[in-house]
C-alpha cells in the first residue's frame, strides 16, 4: 500500500505542476505572449508523457492490488486502506483542477479568437464598402 500511496502522491504533484503550466500559460494567452506559449507548450507535452507513464504504472500496481478507478473517479475494490483512498481523493481533486483550468484556457483562447474574427471582419467591412 505504502508504495502505491507514493505513486499517487508523485502523480498528484505531476498534475499540480501542470496546472501550474496552465496557469502560466493563461497569463501569457491574456498578454498576448506567444513566445512565451512556444515554450509552455513544450513543458506541457513533457509533463504529459511523464504523466501518461506514471499512470500506466499506477493503474498496474492497482490492478495487483484490486484496485480500479470507478466512472466517476470513485476508488473500487474490496478493501480499500483509507490512507490510499486519502491519497486517491488527493489526486482525484488536482485532475479535476487541472480539467478546469484546461477548459478556462479554451475559454480564453475561443474569445480572443472571437475578438480577432470581429476585428478583422471591421476592419474589412470599409475595403467592401469601398469597392
Amino acid at each position: 500500500n505504502q508504495s502505491l500511496i507514493q505513486s499517487l502522491q508523485r502523480e498528484t504533484e505531476g498534475i499540480q505542476a501542470f496546472g501550474q503550466l496552465l496557469a502560466e500559460e493563461r497569463d501569457a494567452l491574456k498578454r498576448g505572449d506567444f513566445q512565451s506559449l512556444s515554450g509552455l507548450l513544450t513543458r506541457k507535452v513533457e509533463l504529459g508523457q511523464a504523466l501518461s507513464r506514471q499512470l500506466k504504472a499506477r493503474e498496474a500496481q492497482m490492478g495487483t492490488l484490486g484496485l480500479r478507478a470507478g466512472p466517476e473517479g470513485q476508488l473500487l475494490g474490496r478493501q480499500v486502506d483509507p490512507a490510499v483512498a486519502d491519497a486517491w481523493r488527493q489526486l482525484i481533486f488536482a485532475a479535476r483542477t487541472a480539467r478546469d483550468g484546461n477548459a478556462l484556457n479554451g475559454a480564453v483562447v475561443n474569445a480572443q479568437y472571437a475578438l480577432l474574427a470581429r476585428g478583422a471582419a471591421v476592419v474589412s467591412e470599409p475595403m467592401v464598402a469601398a469597392m
